[in-house]
């Protein structure tokens, strides 16, 4: 970590004093992933706390924006790092070059098969097919000096006093140490894809700068080294690193894409080793990973970590402490939150030891990989002896394998990866995407995953959080029927055959989405959606002595509009509205209302963004996630829900060439509440603001 510090001090300094010498890039080739391109892929992510600290595959998507692709000399993982296209589509465009020789206009992309306007209009921005420079060939001095440095900082604060924040009663009352800012810092250094360093330093709402267990002052400090494509290693990682492993069966810490109107998207992508880059403080390894290529077919990666982990650590009772355990965790945190003096006697009390590896074999149209990770804890897991969590991971070790694979045979791909666990228990997952015109798209995905599967870093296809205990069956499929109009809709039928976390029995559901599309220019665009989803639960009934499921059901619909009224301004409007029965009580209903307004100055030197919106939730059940604008790699998706009130504006202005500046500031009014929250969280009044502000600097 020394070593990154040292490379941090340098490279900043002799950046510097090369910006002094060198105009810095056109700041209009910092394009910016579009807002509804970023609403797609968070689809269907419902987090509380609003923020998406699992950013880094969104970072890492809009640092791709600026660097134009060429689309003639890109290979079939340069076209899906993208994260645009299908392995279908990809095919299409290489098939396209080998037959017709190179693209000499992006136009000729229109002739290309399967590629439809949507996925043209995302694609062109990132790609060219001008003069190619292969950034490979220059050394590695030319590399730590033609890249581009990033500085952002960002600060903010709920400005409401919470509970937890108050002068506690006693010494020894529950409450925040620290003050209610988060403060956020990141150095980037990138060339290109090739090289990237940099560090990360975050500081979150409540915890104390300086404590007894972080006498450094801050919280979270990450830092990273990386690069690619030198000599036979594919990639090198030092530091913090993310892995990607098959279909998340096993390991999976990327940004994995769930059930949303995209149906080509359910199958698993992403590079096997991957900086770390957000502020995530759990889904990451700390040590070394490489690739290395050892022949054209053949590539084998490994990896090794080691890193304290949060865990809540108990003592055994004397009559049950052996000789070699005195210590068992009860389980592992990944919320990141040190706040309080419990949080903070949890902050990295294990340490864990993780290493692994996969070896792939690569053909012209299939891959094979072999896949395996080993952790090891320096005390016993134990959970609690609920009957629901009797085959949750326990003990000090714990053994993943699998094989993934994928097979493209024409318009129709193959792919899936199949699991086993230390204990005995396995995963299965296997779908096959199918393109039969270039109008139409076809995704089947089956997943049986035992009930005793155990894993610790797994993010697969699923209904559930975790690939455990789940059998389902996704079909979707979308299609064009007349210009314009694209219709998307799948089904997902699932069942849980031991018992889950409040629902005291096996039990089945499904789920089915159908979306439809009108965009008859760049200017306008509607959808309309409707959503069903049925899924069992205990009921909610205190008179009984033992809990029995029933089936909760939930419809929601939506439609939305976006009009784009010159190049200066533009609209969105959206109404949602949703019903759900938990089947014992009446049923209860949400709505969402909200107006967006965006105007951007002719000289793109400022922006300025805004929301007002209408909102009732009779029950949390009924509560309604809706993407938000947001300053630069930070990413908000709200639960609106109670009655109120939602509103929020946000500033940005391009100071100079090197500087770019975001104020923000958003409020929920509840007009018939007392109180928002509750606990350490609980905000006297009926009003919740939130201040945030970020500076970037590239030079």
């Amino acid at each position: 970590m020394r070593i990154l510090l040292l490379m941090l001090f340098i490279s900043i300094g002799s950046g510097i004093s090369y910006a002094q010498t060198t105009p810095p890039a056109n700041p209009k080739e910092d394009k910016e992933i579009k807002d509804q391109e970023i609403e797609s892929i968070i689809e269907g992510t419902e987090s509380e706390s609003g923020d998406l600290e699992n950013n880094t595959f969104l970072e890492e998507q809009q640092s791709k924006n600026g660097r134009r692709l060429n689309i003639n000399k890109a290979s079939f993982n340069d076209l899906l790092e993208l994260g645009i296209l299908s392995d279908i589509q990809i095919q299409s465009i290489l098939n396209y070059i080998k037959s017709y020789g190179e693209m000499k206009s992006l136009y000729e992309l229109q002739g290309v098969y399967g590629l439809d306007r949507e996925t043209l209009e995302s694609l062109i921005p990132l790609v060219e097919t001008g003069l190619f420079v292969d950034n490979k060939t220059k050394t590695l001095k030319e590399q730590l000096v033609d890249g581009k440095h990033q500085i952002f900082i960002r600060y903010n604060q709920i400005l409401e006093k919470a509970a937890g924040y108050q002068t506690p009663e006693t010494p020894t009352s529950s409450h925040y140490l620290g003050d209610r800012s988060r403060l956020y810092l990141r150095y980037r250094y990138q060339f290109g894809t090739l090289l990237s360093y940099g560090i990360t330093i975050e500081k979150d709402p409540g915890e104390q700068l300086f404590n007894k267990k972080n006498t450094a002052g801050i919280d979270y400090f990450s830092g990273h080294l990386f690069f690619r494509d030198r000599g036979p290693f594919k990639a090198v990682a030092l530091g913090d690193y993310q892995v990607n492993m098959g279909q998340g069966l096993i390991c999976f810490q990327g940004f994995g894409l769930g059930k949303s109107p995209a149906v080509l998207k359910v199958k698993r992508w992403g590079r096997t080793i991957l900086p770390h880059t957000s502020a995530n403080e759990a889904l990451f390894f700390r040590g070394a990973a490489t690739t290395i290529e050892l022949s054209k077919q053949f590539e084998i990666t490994a990896f090794f970590s080691y890193r304290g982990r949060d865990a809540n650590v108990v003592a055994l009772d004397s009559l049950e402490i052996d000789e070699n355990l005195d210590e068992e965790i009860s389980s592992i945190g990944e919320s990141g939150y040190h706040r309080t003096n419990s949080e903070l006697e949890d902050r990295n009390s294990i340490k864990q030891l993780t290493a692994g590896g996969s070896l792939k074999w690569r053909g012209k149209k299939a891959t094979i990989g072999l896949n395996t990770i080993y952790n090891k804890l320096d005390k016993a897991l134990e959970p609690n002896t609920d009957l629901y969590n009797q085959f949750q991971v326990s003990g000090k070790t714990l053994i993943n394998a699998s094989i993934d694979y994928s097979y493209l045979f024409n318009k129709v791909h193959f792919f899936g990866e199949e699991a086993i666990s230390q204990n005995g228990g396995f995963a299965l997952l296997n779908g096959v995407l199918v393109k039969p015109t270039g109008g139409f798209d076809f995704a089947v995905v089956h997943r049986y995953y035992s009930k005793n599967y155990q894993q610790l870093f797994a993010n697969a296809f699923a209904e559930s959080s975790t690939p455990v205990n789940e059998n389902g069956l996704y079909v979707g499929f979308s299609f064009s029927p007349i210009k314009f109009v694209k219709i998307e809709s799948y089904f997902d039928f699932f069942k849980f055959p031991w018992l889950r976390f409040l629902t005291d029995a096996p039990t089945s559901g499904m789920e089915t989405l159908t979306q439809i599309s009108y965009s008859p220019t760049r200017k306008f665009s509607c959808y309309a959606r409707v959503k069903y989803e049925t899924k069992g639960r205990n009921a909610p009934d205190d008179d009984v002595a033992i809990d029995y499921p029933v089936n909760t059901k939930k419809t929601t619909f939506r439609f939305h509009m976006a009009y784009n009224l010159n190049e200066q301004w533009s609209l969105k409007s959206r109404v949602e509205l949703n019903y759900f029965n938990n089947g014992f009580e009446p049923k209860t209903k949400g709505y969402l209302a909200y107006q967006d307004l965006t105007w951007m100055a002719k000289n793109k030197d400022w922006t300025l963004t805004g929301r007002f919106g209408l909102f009732q939730t009779d029950e949390y059940d009924n509560r309604i996630y809706a993407y938000e604008n947001d300053v630069l790699y930070s990413f908000s998706v709200p639960a609106y829900y109670g009655t109120g009130m939602r509103y929020y504006m946000m500033v940005k202005y391009r100071a100079t060439r090197w500087m770019d500046i975001w104020v923000r500031y958003g409020q929920f009014y509840y007009p018939n509440q007392t109180v928002i929250s509750s606990g350490l969280d609980e905000i006297e009044g009926n009003r919740k603001s939130e201040i945030k502000a970020q500076i970037r600097l590239k030079f």
